[in-house]
């Protein structure tokens, strides 16, 4: 079931791009690309992490083939 509200986003993120994070209460990691009043904030469960990490790694070791892996 869909709720009422649906949001789209993408960020582009530079190299020299700011990216910090902290742990909140509810064990949810508060990933934070740019400044605080004008980056991007992205809040994923603290077990979500590993796997964000896991596919960052293996994107890296692929090649520019510019084709879309499902994870």
């Amino acid at each position: 079931m869909r709720s009422a509200l649906e949001v789209t986003a993408w960020v582009k993120v530079r190299e020299d791009c700011d990216i910090s994070y902290t742990v909140n209460a509810d064990d949810e990691v508060e990933l934070l690309f740019g400044g605080r009043y004008d980056g991007f904030e992205l809040i994923i469960p603290i077990n979500a992490v590993a796997r964000l990490a896991d596919v960052a790694r293996r994107a890296m070791d692929e090649p520019n083939s510019g084709v879309a892996v499902e994870q």
